[in-house]
Order: C-alpha cells, then sequence, then structure tokens
C-alpha cells in the first residue's frame, strides 16, 4: 500500500514536472512568434527583400502578385514581398502608423489624391534622382506627374491609370438597330441610346432591361457627376484647393442631367448592383472604371469607348485616379535596399510591363510607348488614346480628400433619393466641404 502511494506520488511530480516545462518552452515559442511578426522578412543569404505593401484586391492586385514572381525569378538578388490588404482609410492609418514607429514597408501603393496625407514622411524625387534610375519622365504622360508634384518635387512614382469610361453591350445594341461598332458620343445620343435599349421584354408591363444603370457605390455615383461637371466648365474646388467650387451653374446643371436619367428620361431604374446587371445583360450602357473589364470579360459581348461628351466645353473629360508607388523617408540611407527597390520601380514602368498589366488588369498605363502599343487593341484602344490626348483628369490632393468623396457620395445619394433640388443639395454639400478644408490649412 505505501508503495502503491509512492509511486502515485512520483508519477503526480513527473506529471507536474513536464507540464511545467512544456508551458514555458510553449511561452518561449509564442514570445519569439510575437517578436518575429513585428520584423521585416529577414533577406535569405544573398538577397535583398523589398516589402510591399498594397490595397488593390482583384484584378489589380492578383495581375500584379503574378507579374511580381516574374520579376523575382529575372532578377535572382531581390524579392519583392507583396501585401494586400483592406482598401480604404484603415489602409492609409495603417502606413502613417508604420511610418512612425519605424516598421513601414519599403514601397507601398496609394491613390492619386494620397501624396498630400503623406509629405513629411516619404522620399521625394527630382528630375535628376529619377534619371539615374533610369526613369525619365518625359516617356510618361506628363498629366501623370504634373499630378504628384510639390515645391518643385515629386512624391510619388506614377504606376498607371484608371479612368471612368463607357462600358456598352454589343449584342443589345445590335437587337436595338444600334450599331454595335459605334458608342454614344455626346448627351442627345447617349438618351436616344438609353431610350431604344430600355425594354419590357416578356411584355408583363414591367421595364427588364435598362438603357444604363446608376452605381449604387455613390463615391463612384459622385466622381462620375464631377466628369459631367469638368465637360461643362465646373471644377470641384477652386485653384488653390480652399474652398468647394462645385455649387456652381456647371454643378447644378451636371447633377440635374444625372438625376433625369432615372426621373424624366426614364432610361435607368434607381441606382444598383451594376456589375452585376451589366454582366447578365440586363442594361445596355454603364458608366464604370476601366479597370473592372476583367469582371465581365466571358460573360458578355461588350466594347469600352472614352467618356461620352455630355456638354462641349471640355469634351470628353473624364475623371480618373492613379495608382502611385511611395517609400518612407530615409529609405535612401540603406543603399542595398534603394537600389533594389529602384529597380523594382523601373521595372514597372517599363514598356512590357505596362502593357501586359492594362491587358491583364485594365489599368491603363502612364509610359507613352506602352500608350502606343495599346492604340490598335479593339478593347482599351480608344481609352489609351482619351489618355494620351489629354482628356482625363485628376482629383485634387489635399489632406482630408476621403473625407471630402464621402460628403459628395452622401449629396448623390440624397439627390437620387428625391432629397432636395440640386441646388439646394450642393450648396449644403459646399458648406460641409469647406468646413473639411478649413480644418487643414
Amino acid at each position: 500500500m505505501k508503495r502503491i502511494k509512492k509511486t502515485g506520488i512520483l508519477m503526480l511530480a513527473i506529471v507536474l514536472l513536464f507540464a511545467f516545462s512544456t508551458s514555458v518552452l510553449f511561452a518561449k515559442g509564442t514570445q519569439e512568434k510575437q517578436k518575429a511578426a513585428g520584423k521585416k522578412e529577414a533577406a535569405p543569404a544573398g538577397k535583398v527583400v523589398v516589402n510591399y505593401w498594397s490595397r488593390n484586391g482583384a484584378p489589380l492586385g492578383t495581375v500584379m502578385g503574378s507579374m511580381i514572381k516574374k520579376f523575382n525569378t529575372a532578377n535572382p538578388n531581390i524579392k519583392v514581398k507583396m501585401q494586400i490588404m483592406t482598401w480604404g482609410g484603415e489602409y492609409y492609418s495603417k502606413i502613417r502608423a508604420s511610418i512612425m514607429v519605424g516598421k513601414a514597408p519599403d514601397i507601398f501603393d496609394v491613390s492619386v489624391y494620397a501624396p498630400a496625407m503623406f509629405l513629411k514622411y516619404v522620399e521625394s524625387y527630382t528630375k535628376e534622382d529619377l534619371s539615374q534610375s533610369g526613369i525619365n519622365i518625359s516617356d510618361y504622360a506628363g498629366s501623370a506627374w504634373n499630378a504628384l508634384k510639390f515645391d518643385g518635387k515629386y512624391y510619388g512614382i506614377p504606376i498607371g491609370i484608371f479612368p471612368i469610361g463607357l462600358y456598352y453591350n454589343k449584342d443589345l445594341f445590335q437587337k436595338a438597330g444600334l450599331d454595335p461598332a459605334k458608342a454614344p458620343t455626346n448627351q442627345s445620343q447617349f438618351i436616344a441610346y438609353g431610350k431604344k435599349l430600355t425594354k419590357d421584354t416578356n411584355g408583363d408591363g414591367k421595364i427588364d432591361q435598362w438603357g444604363t444603370m446608376e452605381v449604387n457605390w455613390y463615391n463612384l455615383v459622385g466622381w462620375i457627376w464631377e466628369s459631367f461637371m469638368v465637360q461643362n466648365g465646373g471644377s470641384l474646388l477652386n485653384k488653390d484647393n480652399t474652398k468647394a467650387a462645385f455649387d456652381s451653374k456647371a454643378g447644378i446643371e451636371a447633377l440635374n442631367l444625372y438625376v433625369d436619367f432615372v426621373r424624366k428620361y426614364k432610361i435607368s431604374p434607381a441606382p444598383g448592383d451594376v456589375p452585376a446587371a451589366f454582366a447578365s445583360g440586363k442594361v445596355g450602357m454603364i458608366i464604370d472604371f476601366v479597370h473592372g473589364l476583367s469582371g465581365y470579360k466571358g460573360k458578355v459581348n461588350f466594347g469600352i469607348k472614352r467618356m461620352p461628351s455630355f456638354y462641349s466645353k471640355r469634351p470628353h473629360m473624364s475623371w480618373a485616379s492613379m495608382n502611385i508607388f511611395l517609400s518612407p523617408k530615409g529609405l535612401r540611407k540603406d543603399a542595398g535596399k534603394w537600389k533594389a527597390t529602384m529597380t523594382f520601380i523601373k521595372w514597372i514602368m517599363g514598356t512590357d510591363f505596362q502593357k501586359s498589366f492594362a491587358l491583364g488588369a485594365g489599368e491603363m498605363p502612364s509610359r507613352l510607348s506602352a500608350f502606343d502599343a495599346l492604340k490598335s487593341d479593339p478593347l482599351l484602344g480608344d481609352i489609351a488614346e482619351t489618355i494620351a490626348s489629354g482628356q482625363v483628369f485628376f482629383p485634387p490632393s489635399v489632406v482630408n480628400a476621403t473625407e471630402i468623396f464621402s460628403v459628395m457620395g452622401d449629396a448623390m445619394g440624397q439627390a437620387f433619393a428625391g432629397k432636395g433640388s440640386a441646388d439646394k443639395i450642393l450648396g449644403q454639400a459646399s458648406k460641409r466641404v469647406d468646413q473639411i478644408l478649413a480644418r487643414t490649412k
């Protein structure tokens, strides 16, 4: 009996000792993993790792990821590690936080309006800097570089441009007696085509095929309305970006026209899921970003053309965004890292990448030679022409651009919901934008 008790005590001691040892080892391992998670990936022997953060999901991020694999294979001494993150304000907050604590990625992409948020924290470039890295500004669209120029220096590298354009369903055009090779080019044609395409196809007394449709993402609705307004001679902000300028005759007329697609001309239903409606053949024409084309390939027989001239003061002008590369200030101090990063950027800015990225993801190039290569493309040729001819404009780069976009999105939602006249809605939005701009002077 005593032997059994002694044996039991001994076994209990062994079990407790094992449990204690395991917990210590587990805790140590967890601490080591947590420390490792806070560090950038260590470079494999003989390689320089370039950490790249991106806010671009499919299709842009997917195509970029596959092309980075090709770069890594062709450059055995460099490894670009791409991490896709959530798009939006949260992304920019994470970047700012990472810069503040010294753990920023070596390179990250942002929208065209974002550099103003980071001027104090990122590397700038001169023409001479870029030339030494094999990037000559004259080889690229001048408007792209001008959008990134602050106090004589360039803050960012323009990867590619994605304007808003007109998609149209060629099969529905054919059935409506319209030429499938010719999209509408002006306001009257767009409305006339829209009426021919709007139909009750099954005879139940309800429209089930529409001429056009407005997207229910009101930020994009705001950018489309801004395109109309700019064509009409208007502007979102004044010249020095200190006051709202859209509460004008040009802005009011543009908003009334846009809403009238629904209420007066009846060629559009209420705003809804545009990609699904177009892909399923329920809508004849949509206005959307060009990089959305991959979502329609194989689903619908479509074409893409430049924005119609809804107004004649600045024909075909279209709102456009741009993908931009930024690097945290101080990266130049690490000569090896800087050289590897600029090698990657030079490759991105090359004609082969720019053309392939446009065809694969729909983001138009910033390099002029890539435009020339795309002008004969049956799908993207007209969009390449419109960018090369300067018929796109970029949003102003101001610190709180995303807040302003939200205000304009709210205004568009109110207008399409019939919650006031265009002049009243834009007047209220103008006051809100002025308050935002006043906070950031």
